[in-house]
This record gives structure tokens, sequence and C-alpha cells, in this order.
């Protein structure tokens, strides 16, 4: 009897222990899902934090600083086609003439640097391809008269030339508001020099031949200048030479008889 008591008491013994090891274990377990969330979660938050903090795309941001597209634009500031095209402009807008013009031989080089002058600084809407020849005042009417297609457009010929020019169709007529610019700029004289009936023919060049005196005045005073007595016998005081074409030039020689 003795011993189930005992058997009895020990097997009590041994539930409670049983018990007491139970409730350690449950209340171990439940400890662990209230614990975890602090574990798990707040540390997350922390470690992840960061990634807000660095946010290296906004602050580098390498393509909006740079925009070197926008600073650079250099086709629209070049744009040489839009600032070249003035130099097509005189060749669509002018009309060039293949003209020959003939003039004495020591003024070809001026002719031909006063024709390209106009060719640049005209506004008619005209340009001039020209081809310069030496032909002087004394040949041109007859080498005209000889074959006036072949002739040059333009040139220069002596006023006792007109009339048989005129006769071999070789002067065109002027224009009217040529021939108001000849008589606005000329005396009578010289418009009647280049008029045949009611037409003017040409542009006068000269209205005489440009007679001329030089003399050394230590030696003939100027009171003396118009008296060629005077002149002859002031060269002769000085023993000095008086010239004067006579033998060689009819044209020179006939002022003395248009003087009586």
């Amino acid at each position: 009897m003795k011993n189930r008591k005992s058997l009895i008491a020990l097997l009590l013994v041994l539930a409670l222990a049983i018990g007491v090891l139970s409730g350690c274990s449950n209340n171990e377990k439940k400890a662990e899902p209230t614990k975890a969330p602090e574990v798990t979660e707040a540390p997350a938050a922390e470690e992840a934090a960061p990634a807000e903090e660095a946010a290296p795309a906004e602050e580098a941001a390498p393509a909006e600083e740079a925009a070197p597209a926008e600073e650079a634009a250099p086709a629209e500031e070049a744009a040489p086609a839009e600032e070249a095209a003035p130099a097509e402009a005189p060749a669509a807008d002018k009309k060039t003439y293949d003209i020959t013009v003939w003039v004495a031989e020591n003024a070809v080089e001026l002719t031909k640097k006063q024709i390209a002058d106009f060719n640049e600084s005209n506004e008619d809407g005209i340009a001039f391809n020209a081809t310069v020849e030496p032909v002087s005042e004394a040949d041109s009417a007859t080498q005209m008269i000889t074959d006036v297609e072949a002739g040059g457009d333009i040139f220069c010929f002596a006023q006792d030339q007109f009339a048989r020019l005129v006769q071999a169709g070789a002067l065109a007529k002027l224009g009217v508001k040529a021939s108001e610019t000849v008589t606005a700029a000329n005396d009578a004289g010289t418009v009647a020099a280049a008029t045949s009936g009611d037409t003017l023919y040409a542009y006068p060049l000269t209205s005489d031949n440009g007679y001329f005196m030089y003399y050394d005045k230590s030696i003939i005073p100027e009171e003396d200048v118009d008296s060629l007595e005077k002149l002859i016998a002031d060269c002769e005081g000085a023993q000095k030479y008086f010239a004067f074409e006579q033998q060689t030039s009819a044209w020179y020689l006939a002022s003395f008889f248009f003087a009586t």
C-alpha cells in the first residue's frame, strides 16, 4: 500500500513538471511572434532608407544640365544658304549683252575699267560683255563704211566723218530719252554737230580739238600771250625757240585763216 502511494506521488510530481515545462514552451512560442516584427520590420525600414537619400538619378541629371544640342545648334546659326543668296541675284536680274567697242589704243585699258565699273554699279538690269579693240578715231569711219556689220557697236569718230556714216547706215538713231540727255548736257552747237535733220545720231565726246599753248612765264609776259608776233620776238630776245606745227598739219594751220 505504501509503495502504491509512493508511485502515485511520483506520478503527480512528473505530471506537475510536465505542466510547468509545457507552460514555458507555450510562453516561448508566443514571445517569438511579438519580437519578430520588431527585428524584421524595423531594420527593413532603416536599411531601405538610403535608397531615398542617395537618389543619384535626380542629382546627377547630366542630360538636362549639359543639353549640348540646344546650345550648339550650329545648323541655325550658320545657315549660309540664305546669306549667300544675293550673289545669285545679279545674274538673275541683269541681262548681258555682247558688244564690241573701238577706242584709241592708249584708251583701251581705261575703257575696260569703265565698263567693269558700269557692270558693277548700274541698277538698270543690264550688263555688257565687251570686247575692246584699238581702232582710232582717224580709222573708225573708214572701217565702219567698209563693213558695217563687222564694225564696232560703239566707236569714236571725227565730226567731219558724220555725214558719210549716216548715209552708210553705220549710225543708229538715239531714242527719246537719250536725245533728251544729250541735249541737256551739251550746248546747242555741240548738239547740232551730232544731228542730221531732226534726229540725233551720236553722243558728243568733245566740243573742240583741245587747242592749247604752254610757255615760260620768265620769258614771255602775260600781256604778250595774245600776239603771235610778240611771242616770237620774246623768244628771239631770250634765244629760245617758238614751236608750232605748220608744215605737217593743215588742221592746225587752219587756225590762222579762221582767226582773220
